[in-house]
This record gives C-alpha cells, sequence and structure tokens, in this order.
C-alpha cells in the first residue's frame, strides 16, 4: 500500500508561500530607498523644512514604513494643527504582489490612488507629481521611530 501524506497540499503552499514572500522581498530591497527618497523630495516640496532660531533645520515631515498582510506601505507625514489630536496629512505609496506574481505600486493620496505603471523611477515620480497635486490622506500620527532620508 502507498502512503498518502495528507499534509502534501499544505506543504506545496506553504513552499508557494515562501516563494512569493522571497520575491516580494527581492523586490522590496530594490526600491525601498528609491520609494524613501522621491518621498523625501515630494515632501521638501510640500511642507520646507523650517529653521529654530534662523540657523537649526527642522524637519516638518517624516517618511515611515510597515510591512504585513503581503504588502509594503512606505508614507511621507506632515503634523496637522492642533498637534495635541496627532493627525497628519499624509501620501503613501503601496508595493504588492498581484495573483500573477507581478510587482504592483500604487500612490495613494486623499483624492485617490495612481498605479505606478510600469514598475520605474520614472513612473513612479510621475506617479507622486500626481498625487502631491491632490488633497492628502489625514491619517493618525505614527508613534515611533522614522526613516531618516
Amino acid at each position: 500500500m502507498i502512503g498518502i501524506d495528507p499534509f502534501e497540499p499544505l506543504r506545496r503552499q506553504q513552499a508557494n508561500k515562501e516563494e512569493q514572500m522571497h520575491r516580494s522581498e527581492a523586490f522590496l530591497h530594490d526600491w525601498d530607498s528609491l520609494i524613501q527618497a522621491e518621498l523625501h523630495h515630494l515632501a521638501e516640496i510640500l511642507w520646507p523644512d523650517g529653521h529654530l532660531w534662523g540657523i537649526i533645520p527642522v524637519r516638518q515631515h517624516r517618511v515611515r514604513h510597515k510591512a504585513g498582510g503581503g504588502s509594503y506601505l512606505w508614507w511621507v507625514e506632515h503634523d496637522i494643527p492642533p498637534y495635541d489630536m496627532y493627525r497628519c496629512a499624509a501620501y503613501r505609496v503601496e508595493l504588492s504582489l498581484t495573483d500573477q506574481d507581478r510587482p504592483a505600486l500604487n500612490v495613494e493620496s486623499g483624492a485617490g490612488v495612481y498605479p505606478v505603471t510600469p514598475p520605474s523611477r520614472e513612473a513612479l515620480e510621475a506617479a507622486l507629481a500626481r498625487a502631491g497635486q491632490d488633497a492628502p490622506l489625514v491619517i493618525l500620527r505614527e508613534m515611533g521611530e522614522a526613516l531618516d532620508p
């Protein structure tokens, strides 16, 4: 009698998830610094750095990153007064894999979502420029360490 492994479908499913995660991480590695740099650039245009006593530069924005649920998010945030309510104006970039295991990049503003197609630096810059013309998202401030430029 031939033994049938009842866990074989689960093992294949787990192997497929691991392979998809590996491809996603490789794509993430290629795009992480580019997305951070482009978000910093957008934020410097929208919310220029201030100066304390006219000499000490004070950054007016933060770039943050979060992974989870099969996608990766980067966003730039700027505090909205009154500051004790912890609200921020924000623009987001999301990286995920489609059903065909192809990377998908999207830029989100308060008015909509702009796909970055094809995934390239020029297309990302264009999508961020379009999103920057819209009103930002209004989100609650994330606490903790932000990504430095």
